[in-house]
This record gives C-alpha cells, sequence and structure tokens, in this order.
C-alpha cells in the first residue's frame, strides 16, 4: 500500500523552501497492525499438541495494536488562516421525582440517615396515595397531591401515563423534577483542515494532483478480497498523524495543541473556484481542498497533561497490571485450576492448565 502515490517522496506545497514556508501541517500516514495471536505449537508425531514450543523465537501470546508511519507517505502543506480546537465533553439532566429517589438523593447528598430517609419517603407516598382516594385524610391540600402524584409516577413507569397526567391536572400543581447533571463520556474531536493551492507552475500543479489523491488514497478502505466485482469486507482505512509545525522550534514547535491519530472523515475539492481560466497544461489555476479528521479515540485526564511529551501522547498506553483491574491470581474451579497468565491457559501449555474436558 505504501508508496504509491509518488514513489516514496514526501509532497510538499509551496515546493519552495523559503523561510517564509517554515511553517507547515505535516500529514503522515500511518498503518495499523490489529491485534492478534502469535502461538507456535511443540511439534508432535500425531494428534493435536496443546503445549506452546517453549523454543519459539517469537513471542508467544496475544500481539498488541501496532501503528507505523508509513515510509515516504507525508504530506506537507503550508499552514492554513486558522485552526480552530474544540474539546467537547458529554452531560446530560437526570431528574428526581420519585419519592424514593428524592429521599435517597437527599440522603447521599446531605448527609442524612440514607436507610431511614427512603423508608419514610416509601411510607409517605404509600399513605398519600390512599389518603387522595378517602377524602385526603392522611395529608391535605397541595401536599396530598404532591405526594400522590409520586405514587402516580410508579403507574406511568408501568404504562399508565394517563394517570399521572390526570392527578397533575385536577390537582393543579406538577412534580419538581430536582434535575442533576450527570457525566456521561468524552466526545470524539474533529479537525478541518481547509487549504487555497494556488499552482505558479506545471510542477505545483502536478503536486497539488497528487495531494488530492494521496489523502483520498488513504481515506478510503481496502477491499477484501481486492480487485473483486463482489467483496466480503473491508479493511480499516489508514490513520493519520497530524502535526501543525511553527518552524520555530523550542516551547512552541507546534500549533495550538496536538492531535491523535486521526482517520479522514471527509474530503471536498473544488476547482477553479473564483476562475475559469486554465494553465496551457489544462491544469487548474486554483484549487480549494477542505480535510475533516475525526480522532480515533477520546482523551482523558493524562492526555492533556503528556500534550508536551508527543511520544507519550500518541502511546497506546500500558497493560492493566499496574492499575488493579488485572487479575492475575488463581481461580479455584471444581476439580481444575487455572492461572491467568495469558493463552497458555486456553492452550494447556506452560503455566496454566487447561480448562474444560
Amino acid at each position: 500500500m505504501a508508496n504509491e502515490i509518488n514513489g516514496g517522496t514526501p509532497l510538499r506545497f509551496p515546493i519552495d523552501h523559503s523561510p517564509f514556508h517554515r511553517s507547515m501541517v505535516k500529514f503522515q500516514a500511518m498503518k495499523v497492525d490489529p491485534p492478534g495471536l502469535s502461538l507456535k505449537f511443540k511439534a508432535v508425531e500425531s494428534g493435536v499438541s496443546t503445549g506452546l514450543d517453549p523454543n519459539a523465537k517469537e513471542t508467544q501470546g496475544f500481539r498488541k495494536v501496532d501503528i507505523n508511519p508509513i515510509d515516504g507517505d507525508v504530506a506537507n502543506i503550508h499552514l492554513p488562516m486558522s485552526f480552530a480546537v474544540n474539546d467537547n465533553l458529554e452531560y446530560s439532566g437526570a431528574d428526581f421525582k420519585m419519592g424514593v429517589t428524592i429521599a435517597g438523593a437527599s440522603a447521599f447528598e446531605q448527609g442524612n440517615d440514607a436507610a431511614a430517609a427512603m423508608v419514610r419517603g416509601i411510607k409517605e407516598t404509600g399513605k398519600s396515595f390512599l389518603g387522595f382516594f378517602q377524602g385526603q385524610k392522611a395529608l391535605t391540600g397541595t401536599a396530598a397531591t404532591l405526594s400522590t402524584l409520586r405514587a402516580g409516577e410508579a403507574f406511568a413507569a408501568l404504562g399508565a401515563s394517563g394517570f399521572s397526567n390526570t392527578l397533575s391536572v385536577i390537582g393543579r400543581v406538577a412534580l419538581h423534577p430536582n434535575i442533576r447533571n450527570r457525566f456521561t463520556g468524552v466526545s470524539l474531536r474533529s479537525f478541518t483542515f481547509s487549504f487555497k493551492f494556488v499552482p505558479k507552475s506545471r510542477r505545483e500543479s502536478e503536486v497539488v494532483k497528487k495531494i488530492v489523491k494521496f489523502f483520498r488514497f488513504h481515506a478510503y478502505p481496502q477491499q477484501i478480497p481486492p480487485n473483486t466485482s463482489f467483496g466480503i469486507g473491508y479493511e480499516y482505512p489508514s490513520l493519520f498523524k497530524i502535526q501543525l509545525l511553527s518552524g520555530a522550534g523550542g516551547m512552541f514547535e507546534h500549533v495550538g495543541t496536538p492531535i491523535k491519530y486521526s482517520y479522514l472523515r471527509s474530503i471536498s475539492t473544488n476547482y477553479n473556484p473564483t476562475t475559469p481560466v486554465l494553465h496551457d497544461d489544462g491544469s487548474p489555476t486554483e484549487v480549494d481542498l477542505s480535510l475533516s479528521f475525526t480522532e480515533y479515540k477520546t482523551l482523558h485526564r493524562g492526555d492533556i497533561v503528556n500534550e508536551d511529551d508527543l511520544d507519550a501522547f500518541h502511546d497506546m498506553g500500558g497493560a492493566l497490571k499496574d492499575t488493579g483491574l488485572n487479575t492475575n491470581k488463581t481461580t479455584k474451579l471444581p476439580g481444575k485450576t487455572a492461572t491467568n497468565t495469558g493463552v497458555n491457559e486456553l492452550t494447556g501449555g506452560p503455566g496454566g492448565t487447561m480448562i474444560g474436558p
């Protein structure tokens, strides 16, 4: 897949290397080798071996995801007029209307006796619900109607939403939603780059054509199997490592915040947007290119800390062994023992006993 656009030579626009063009956006195409199993079993004369070969030179076990640059598949383009970074986090409203949920939330928020508060809420709701149909003897006025509305929410949860609406209209009261903001996650960031190419020569026109083809080539997936009328699947497209280089070096070597590996989501190319004039060889005198990228994963607080260390920022991250989430423990089953030591427990090889018949 590599070097099919420019023979392994990085693309650049403008093609001159004047001091005015030191600042640029570097788009490096990246190849992703997905995870998988790397196993080599012992050789046996007959039957199927369930033991791993201890003399195998290659690593035995699960192969991690590997992301590497595709040599020569690079496009260096002048900085755009603007570069916007939007960090978005996801929140949604959580409401508390039922007497039980209100009591429980209040208890946790205020530090009250949670169990006692919830019991009181249940008793109040049930008592007032009966009182509503008995002349409101338990509670009177608005308090009784509100308590009954909370009971009506239980009927609404069972599909009888009209009952709750009736109580609200007749009693002329509405439940306080007690809305609290609930954090639900982190949004994937997107970035858009808009470039205007005004080639001054045939050579620059050829470079612009190759740049457009470079992005389109790596944005599309490879069909499985390739070059057939009907496919059965797709390989994922290439990732891009995007760097906005200031050309100054030092503390401000990069422009703005760094970008995680990204997929190219959309490409828009506009030829001769302001004039119908062509060069003598038929190439356009003006080309507008708009690219929209989406990061392949969301950020977390550790990524912000590592923004000045790009190797750490782009690293895939470590294993779970130091987080307390990895269970390197022995699990005892009736008549069987298995140790969580990777693939060996599945194969019966060194370091584990096969589970199952």
